[in-house]
């Protein structure tokens, strides 16, 4: 039996801990042992103890990250047959990868899935609903996704916001994503390096230098430190606007 063999330095027994047996299918997972993990689901469906949410979830997060995403769905399918319920941690794990390779229609509908179970949509789930459908060039339909969070009695935060921004800005949507930034001061959400970068990139690939260095010196005010993506960003400005002289001042 694959529990008496042990694998990747785990040794199983179906007489012990299920806490043990558990953290060897984690540690298979997170070294991408997807074969060995697969097999060792299938004794516990047949044997136990059986899977548990978070048994699933694992397996899930580990396919995922190997690439190994219509797996990934089958074990989806497979937990929900044998009558244990996805988490919102489950759910989240799916939409953001999905997001990551394009599927985003995928990921509209474990999103509409997961509203009508018992597994209710957070930030997380917002934020990978939005990442992917900025990915996809679905631009137009993230801002509404932004503000679905507050029917759902929850408040953003500075993560949703940069993801929302940092979607605009490629779009060449800049003026919009500056805009955040006004409802983040009035909202209180405190904006970040990221948040600064993310803007200033935006509008210097738009030949906009004067704006990048807009919002480089209000970050310096509100006392966030640049780093050297900040830097790299506004050499890119200037060159960008054919300041060539100004982009080697930063250089030095």
């Amino acid at each position: 039996m694959f529990f008496e063999k042990g694998f990747g330095g785990v040794d199983f027994d179906r007489g012990g801990a299920e806490e043990d047996l558990r953290a060897g299918f984690s540690k298979m997972c997170g070294l991408e042992q997807t074969e060995a993990a697969k097999k060792l689901l299938e004794e516990m469906i047949e044997g136990g103890p059986s899977p548990d949410v978070i048994t699933y979830s694992t397996f899930i997060s580990g396919l995922c990250k190997a690439g190994q995403i219509t797996e990934a769905f089958q074990v989806f399918d497979t937990m929900k047959a044998n009558n244990c319920g996805p988490n919102t941690i489950t759910y989240n794990t799916l939409i953001h990868h999905v997001g990551k390779v394009g599927w985003v229609g995928d990921g509209c509908k474990l999103f509409q899935e997961m509203k009508n179970s018992a597994s209710r949509p957070d930030l997380v789930t917002y934020t990978c609903l939005i990442s992917g459908l900025c990915n996809a060039g679905r631009t137009e339909e993230a801002p509404h996704k932004f503000h679905d969070p507050k029917t759902e009695g929850l408040s953003e935060d500075v993560v949703i916001y940069n993801t929302l921004m940092d979607g605009l800005g490629k779009a060449g949507r800049t003026e919009e994503a500056g805009e955040l930034l006004g409802m983040m001061k009035a909202y209180g959400v405190k904006a970040d390096l990221v948040t600064y970068n993310t803007l200033t990139d935006g509008v210097g690939k738009e030949g906009s230098m004067y704006m990048a260095f807009g919002f480089f010196e209000e970050m310096k005010a509100r006392e966030i430190e640049p780093d050297v993506v900040t830097y790299s960003i506004l050499i890119d400005a200037v060159g960008k606007a054919g300041h060539a002289e100004e982009a080697s001042q930063l250089i030095d």
